[in-house]
Order: structure tokens, then sequence, then C-alpha cells
């Protein structure tokens, strides 16, 4: 979830935001004649819409709906001090699932409602409402990441793929970029460049078992750093903005000082109409030839375990993460929808944060199972590295990290490249949603004695709009042993290099990969 610094400046605002969320805990709880949903104050008035084309579609349920204010990220925190006074349905960040679970605060979705809900929304959505193989959750978003704004008469194009030149661009153009460091949810992008990951094991009563991770690691934690640091040598004031980027993305755009920022899906209104003709969205760049890959989650509703009304309260969950609502979120909020059929529309396809979060979700890391002493060590840290006290002496910056990594979990150090472990080549592509989760027998590809890797596999292509069937792309992935230890520290998979391949016509093909030439033979029966 997005996670913010209070600063002194900040306090007043957010403590507006608390009393909001507090006036809805306090004044909306439930009793014997209604049932209440909470929502972020931004979407209140769609919220209300949509609780109004719920009653009109279900004439049957007559009990009174309330609408109360508590956003996605703050939904844990004021559920979690009495259940029982909530909000029946309340809409959360994915992130905080297992915290729920372990105050007893989320029902099971079972029945029809599980079905629709597996067989409607991507794969990705869906994973992000489970645990242990259980739906807890009903997915309206899979989009809840951060991004690249940029003016584009001041970036170019090719310059936003790589940090080095984006920093180049801003100071011939005397403008800024706007990158918030010292906050959990986007520094983790940096460890996650190089390879740094968590794991975290729980107990049948959802309580955290225990935590390794990777940040300390040589080969992560100070190439990170000294990635993170080319913010600061960019000339903090001058060329780098550090601060909340949602306090300051008005000054992104034609007239302002801001050229570059990087935040996410809800301030592009804000960002569209600063920059008009020279409005531009791209992935997060590169740095050091690493990909910055940054968090990927969602949003979801879930309902109350204690609620007096469940079926009621199920109703309302299912109808506000249908189609028609995700739609109409779309449309009002630019929330991009998870619901395949949607997702998949000419309309959705070509809005471009769409293609850029399609694009990142590739390689970024699922905001799951967060340890939960994550954020606030991972935010102390990156303060440092931006500090005038930080030391790019090797011993300062490990001692920093030994200190990070203490405070999250245990560390374990990255497999070298010799020691791992291949399972095999599998595929992975439109015909999946593009998941990592990919290793099942349909995908496998078959080792042959050249070396190659082959599967037959029969593909059927969905008509857009027109009539005309849309191509399916896809692309060779390669998972490494299953052990938790590899799974860990390289994220148990890799990509091929080079472009994504295409299907053009439904039909069964063998589909030959060379690991060593990074070459596909595509023969259809």
């Amino acid at each position: 979830m997005r996670k913010r610094i209070v600063t002194l400046l900040a306090v007043v605002a957010v403590v507006a935001m608390l009393v909001g969320c507090l006036t809805a805990f306090v004044g909306c709880g439930k009793d014997a004649g209604s049932i209440t949903v909470w929502g972020p104050e931004a979407q209140q008035e769609t919220l209300k819409t949509m609780v109004a084309k719920f009653k009109e579609a279900n004439p049957d349920i007559t009990l009174d709906i309330k609408v109360g204010v508590c956003g996605e990220n703050d939904a844990y925190s004021n559920v979690s001090k009495d259940p029982d006074a909530a909000a029946d349905v309340f809409a959360f960040a994915n992130d905080q699932l297992v915290n729920f679970l372990t105050v007893g605060a989320l029902a099971k979705v079972g029945g029809q409602f599980e079905t629709d809900v597996r067989n409607n929304n991507g794969a990705a959505a869906v994973g992000f409402a489970e645990f242990n193989g259980s739906l807890y959750g009903y997915p309206y978003s899979a989009d809840n990441t951060y991004f690249v704004y940029y003016n584009k008469s001041v970036v170019s194009a090719e310059q936003v793929k790589d940090l080095d030149t984006i920093i180049a661009a801003c100071k011939t153009g005397n403008k800024k970029i706007a990158w918030e460091v010292g906050n959990g949810w986007y520094d983790a992008a940096w460890f996650f460049a190089f390879g740094g990951r968590y794991n975290v094991e729980y107990t049948e009563d959802f309580q955290e078992k225990s935590v390794t991770t990777t940040f300390a690691a040589e080969s992560v934690g100070k190439p990170a750093s000294e990635a993170m640091r080319k913010l600061y040598d960019a000339g903090l004031d001058t060329t780098f903005v550090n601060s909340p980027v949602d306090n300051v993305v008005s000054r992104l755009s034609n007239t302002g000082d801001i050229a570059v920022a990087i935040t996410g899906s809800w301030n592009a209104d804000t960002i569209k109409a600063g920059l008009d003709d020279n409005y531009a969205v791209a992935e997060l760049p590169k740095v050091n030839n690493k990909q910055i890959a940054p968090f990927v989650g969602g949003k979801l509703y879930g309902v109350n375990a204690t609620s007096k009304h469940l079926t009621e309260a199920h109703k309302l969950a299912a109808f506000l993460a249908g189609k028609e609502m995700q739609q109409l979120r779309f449309e009002k909020h630019n929330i991009i929808p998870c619901n395949k059929e949607l997702a998949n529309s000419t309309e959705v396809a070509a809005d471009p944060i769409a293609q850029v979060i399609a694009k990142e979700s590739v390689y970024g890391v699922a905001q799951m199972f967060v340890p939960q002493k994550f954020w606030d060590p991972m935010k102390g840290y990156a303060q440092w590295v931006v500090s005038d006290s930080y030391s790019d002496q090797g011993t300062a910056v490990q001692d920093h990290l030994n200190i990070l990594n203490d405070q999250i979990g245990d560390r374990i150090e990255p497999i070298d490249e010799a020691d791992r472990t291949i399972d095999a080549w599998y595929l992975t592509g439109g015909m999946n949603e593009w998941s990592t989760t990919v290793f099942l027998a349909e995908n496998k590809m078959t080792k042959g004695a050249d070396n190659k890797w082959t599967i037959t596999k029969e593909f059927t292509l969905e008509n857009d709009e027109d009539g005309n069937p849309k191509p399916i792309e896809f692309k060779a992935i390669l998972h490494y042993g299953d052990d938790e230890m590899t799974m860990l520290t390289y994220g148990g998979y890799k990509w091929a290099d080079g472009d994504n391949q295409k299907i053009t016509e439904s039909g069964t093909y063998t589909i030959t990969f060379d690991p060593e030439s990074k070459e596909y033979t595509i023969t259809k029966q």
C-alpha cells in the first residue's frame, strides 16, 4: 500500500484524514437495520452512485445502506480497533489482507461469489485476494503501483528510459525530478532492482513465523544505495525534489519547475491538466543497467466477518467490485480495471497508464505478505542514503544495511549464478495474463538433445470489437529450482531476453526456444 512520511507541515492534513476515518468509524457502525460501506474520500460521490445502482438492482434488499469515509490504506488501522463497530464492507489495499485475518475481520468468499471472482478477474488480482488457497476479498483493481510521468518537451521518450539521462535532461532544461525517498513503498524498488527479496512464513493463526531477506547482501544493498544516491548527487532542491509527490504534482506542468514525477494513477488528472499536449507516462527507468522494479498491488472490497447481514454484505461487495462498477471507476477516477473483459477492451488497452502498468507487472514485485516490520526500517535507511551523513565507504553502508535487515528479519545471501538449479523454461503471455505463476505442466517446455526447449500448445484468439482476432503475445521464462532459498533470492524465475513473440491465428503450435541464440521457432500444426 502507499506509505507517506508525516512531516510537521503535513500534520493538519493527516489529522483531517484520520478524523474523517474516525467519524466513519464512530458514526457508521453496524446496526440491525442497516449495513455500512467504507471507501476513500475522493471516491465518495462515485460510491454513493454505486450504492444507488445496487439498490436499484436489488429491490428485495430493504436494509438502509450507509456510506462512510475511510481510505483503502487506512482500513486496517480503523477496522482492527473494533471489528464489531466497523463497516460491514470496506475497501482495502491487498497487503493488509493477512493483518485483517489476524483480527478475524475478513469473511471468506465462497460459493457463486468465489466462482465469479475467479472467472471474471485477472490472475494477479485474484492472487491478491488469496491466502493459503482461500479467497478473502473482491478485487476491483490491480494497478496499485507507481511509474514515471514526464514533460515530453523536456525529457524525450528515449531519455526517460534511464535515470542518468533523465537527470541530464532535467539539468539541461533547468527542471526538477520529484521522487520520494524515505517512503518504504517507493524505496523498496531500488533494492528489488538488484535482486533484493523478502520471504514471510506464517503460523496457522496467521502470525509471522519467520522473515528472511537479502537486502543486506553485498550484491544487493550497496549497489541499490549507490543508485538511490544518484538522486541526491543530482542536486537536492535544484534537480531532485524529495517530498511526498502527492503534495507537489501541480508543479509538474508546462509552467512549473518539475519535469518528471514518480507517482501512481491517482494523480493522472492533475498532471494531465498541467501538461496538456506535453503529458507522457513511462515505466520506471533503468539504473546502472538494472530495471528499477516497483511494488505492484491491488485494491479489494472485504466483508467484515462480524457483520449482522453477511449475505447482503457479500452481495454489495460483489456488486461494487463487479464489471459495471469497475468501468465506472475507470471513467471517473482512472482506476484500471482487473475484470478480464474490461482489461482487454479497446478503451482500457489504449490507455497509456494501463499499458505502463501491464509492462511493470511483468517484473514488478507483488505486494503480498509484506513483513510487519518493513516500512519504517526501509524508510529510515533510505532517509540516511539521501542525507549529508551518508558515507559511501563500504563499512558504513554495510553497517546500516545490517541494521536495516535485522529490523526486518533474518539475513540470507543470494545464490551464486553457478549454484542455481534450472528447472525448465516455460511460456507465459496473453494466454495467462503474463502471470509469473506459470509453472504448470501445460506451460512447461521440454529440453532436447540440442539444448533447445520445445512445447506444443493450443492457442485460442479472441475477437476485438470489430470482429478481428486479437494476437496473443508470449515469451519464454526460466524457472529455477523450487526450493525456498532459490525462490526467495532470485524470485524463482528470469525472463528471456528479446522481444515478445506473437500468435496471430488460432490453432495448435509447436514452439521451440533456444536460450543461447534467444531465437524462437514457431510452427503451426
